[in-house]
């Protein structure tokens, strides 16, 4: 009796911290995040991942003898078969931002020989991207500006 009163026990624990972890992983609060000012463009740099979907990974490599002005490279996988790319250069603004109105916007379609078709859809896209407290990164598109994408820094 006393061994099945301890496993009883742990496993009881064991779905309680489950549990527990499972709303401290799904808070839904409507709690803000507050936008951190960026001091330096260059602390962007590395790959990141879109946080929600997964779908999107972006890469922020450096401009040479440009401080203040990094480069963004976004692909969004749309299918197994098709994604967008998005490339631009952002630049920090005074408000801690950094800026882009340079932005090119693409999709790529593979068949099934693994030939690529290329589009272009846009190449003059503007949009944001800013830190917040968590650490994540927001992009905000201004073609899509209700519906900003958030990124997590890659380990």
């Amino acid at each position: 009796m006393g061994k099945r009163f301890i496993i009883g026990l742990i496993a009881c624990l064991l779905v309680a911290s489950l549990c527990a972890c499972g709303n401290i992983a799904s808070d839904t609060s409507d709690e803000a995040k507050d936008t951190v000012v960026i001091i330096n463009a260059q602390d962007l740099i590395g790959e990141w991942s879109e946080a929600v979907g997964g779908r999107g990974m972006m890469t922020v490599t450096a401009v040479d003898g440009e401080e203040n002005s990094v480069y963004f490279e976004v692909v969004w996988s749309d299918s197994a078969s098709s994604y967008h790319q998005f490339r631009f250069l952002g630049t920090l603004d005074e408000d801690g931002k950094l800026v882009y109105d340079n932005g090119f916007v693409g999709v790529v379609d593979c068949d099934e020989d693994g030939n690529e078709t290329k589009t272009i859809i846009e190449e003059e896209a503007s949009g944001t991207v800013e830190l917040v407290d968590d650490g994540t990164m927001i992009w905000t598109e201004d073609a899509a500006a209700d519906n900003p994408h958030e990124f997590v820094r890659n380990a």
